[in-house]
């Protein structure tokens, strides 16, 4: 039997994984909103915003996916997770 912290220990990663995942999602998925009047934009703020969310698209098409899923043993496709993103931002192909 597992004793209760070593299975608090399990759901504090899995929810660490979860919520590094959804946040990657989230900064990703504002690449295929910011309409091309918006790249005019140079605040810092901005720039910023624009950083994040390229490197979250990185992080969502390399291996970094894959490394986080395994170190936060959190038990999802990362295929899988690459398909429904791109699906949800209405790209059909993807490299």
């Amino acid at each position: 039997m597992v004793e209760q912290h070593e299975l608090m220990q399990i759901l504090q990663l899995n929810t660490i994984g979860q919520t590094i995942l959804v946040n990657a999602i989230k900064e990703a998925s504002w690449l295929f909103k910011v309409s091309t009047d918006d790249l005019g934009k140079r605040s810092y703020k901005f720039i910023e915003k624009l950083s994040n969310a390229e490197a979250s698209l990185i992080f969502i098409q390399g291996t970094g996916l894959e490394m986080m899923l395994d170190n936060y043993g959190v038990a999802f496709d990362a295929e899988e997770i690459r398909k429904c993103f791109y699906n949800h931002v209405g790209v059909r192909k993807y490299f």
